[in-house]
């Protein structure tokens, strides 16, 4: 119902603001997951290296080797751009240069129960 009457939201959790944000800032926010056909060591520490990218998170695949991707919130709030930044190309170009046997590259865009639960769970700051 939030996502259909409002266009900003505040996010309380235990009493504190979590969030505070124009609703299309935080659903803009997105994940990118790639999927490697073999597990490559050393996959995550290269993608933590990249400019843009705050965690690598290995995630369960039947295809090879999982990984979530969040990038790094931009200056949304401040330039009333997209808080996010398409990091798939740049992955892309990083996989091509390793030789990573590329099965799928993907956005994967976060519902507001998403960004939610993830505030609930975490210690993260979405402000």
């Amino acid at each position: 119902e939030v996502e259909a009457v409002c266009n900003r939201v505040i996010i309380l959790i235990n009493g504190e603001i979590r969030a505070d944000a124009h609703l299309a800032d935080l659903e803009a926010i997105t994940d990118v997951i790639l999927i490697l056909g073999e597990h490559v060591a050393g996959v995550a520490d290269e993608l933590r290296r990249m400019e843009g990218i705050h965690t690598v998170e290995n995630i369960p695949s039947t295809e090879g080797a999982g990984y979530r991707i969040k990038a790094t919130a931009g200056p949304a709030a401040a330039t009333g751009e997209s808080a996010s930044l398409d990091l798939r190309p740049a992955i892309y170009d990083l996989a091509r240069e390793k030789g990573w046997p590329l099965t799928e590259l993907r956005r994967d865009a976060r519902t507001l129960e998403a960004v939610f639960n993830e505030l609930a769970t975490s210690g993260g700051d979405e402000r």
